[in-house]
């Protein structure tokens, strides 16, 4: 449905008592947040692709043993397989974002549903990366044990390893939060409220 084409259509017949319709207004506002979740997921598709061939040439730049690249590689490989399930599904989120005109309530309400579970999809992505992560720094760890022949203090103090990964989770769950809720969340928000100011029509 084209609303500028119905709304213009009515002024052209001349029905000057026709008042038009309120929940078109609504529907029509819903475009605003539907753009620029279209741009913000674009922006994200680039960043993650691009992350993810910078996190393939970390050996090199962390200067880890050649010895542990194979280890590594065996991980990034996981991650990769991993990531292309999720940038999958994301890519086709993304395309059906592309499709929707918030031409009715139910296209708006199955929008504002998918939304809310790929929102819950990279969150449970970005948690998957932190086992990856641990991996990394523990290879980097070691490759520096080898390299200066000393124990990290990390190694020496087993309390402070465990703290070390504790305050990194907390971290990188309320980073992956704030990040999800703001590049994300206040456009759920927005078309919850379309959805809210249809459903008292």
């Amino acid at each position: 449905m084209n609303f500028d084409e119905l709304k213009t259509q009515w002024n052209e017949d001349g029905a000057d008592d026709v008042k038009f319709p309120a929940s078109v207004e609504q529907l029509k506002a819903a475009q605003h947040p539907l753009n620029q979740l279209k741009k913000n997921m674009k922006k994200e598709l680039v960043a993650q692709l691009i992350a993810i061939a910078l996190i393939g040439v970390f050996p090199f730049q962390l200067k880890l043993l050649p010895s542990l690249f194979p280890i590594y590689y065996m991980a990034y490989a996981l991650l990769v397989m991993a990531t292309a399930y999720y940038m999958y599904h994301f890519y086709q989120f993304y395309n059906e974002v592309q499709q929707y005109g918030a031409s009715t309530k139910d296209s708006l309400l199955e929008l504002y549903y998918n939304l809310r579970l790929n929102m819950e999809r990279y969150k449970s992505f970005s948690f998957l990366i932190m086992p990856f992560a641990y991996f990394t720094g523990g290879l980097l760890l070691y490759s520096e044990l080898k390299t200066r022949n000393k124990h990290p203090v990390v190694f020496e103090n087993p309390y402070f390893a465990l703290l070390l990964v504790v305050v990194v989770t907390i971290l990188i769950v309320s980073f992956t939060v704030i990040w999800i809720d703001r590049f994300y969340g206040r456009y759920v928000k927005q078309l919850k409220q379309v959805l809210n100011a249809l459903k008292e029509d």
